[in-house]
């Protein structure tokens, strides 16, 4: 039996240590990401932490004047930080996307390579 890379090599496809060491350093770029934006992640935690403390600044400008809640809540999302953030969180979300798609696509080559490999060496000889 030839040695996987031979087979590889023979097959014209790149070699699958090369394959697995490009999505390991993806899934290191996505994994922050992923816990943030993810399932389960910890964005709308970090959001409202963020709003929270907005509001605070917005009811500390105006502890003199009289204003409703909503005037608060408009001014904490109305906000530099918060806006800021936001931004840079829809920046984020992009780039987790498009670090998955990468991962997704590195995996589908693995598989199509795989069943290259078993339709090329089950060819009778």
């Amino acid at each position: 039996m030839p040695l996987p890379a031979e087979i590889e090599a023979r097959v014209g496809i790149t070699p699958l240590d090369v394959l697995q060491a490009e999505r390991r350093e993806l899934v290191a770029q996505v994994a922050p990401l992923k816990g943030l934006y993810g399932p389960f992640g910890g964005f709308d935690a970090r959001r409202k932490v963020l709003l929270a403390i907005c509001a605070s600044e917005a009811r500390e400008k105006a502890r003199d004047a009289k204003t409703t809640e909503a005037a608060i809540n408009d001014a904490a999302h109305a906000h530099d930080a918060y806006r800021d953030w936001i931004a840079r969180a829809e920046l984020e979300r992009a780039e987790y996307i498009v670090l998955e798609d990468a991962i997704t696509a590195i995996t589908e080559r693995i598989h199509r390579d795989n069943a290259l490999i078993r339709y090329v060496t089950s060819e009778p000889k």
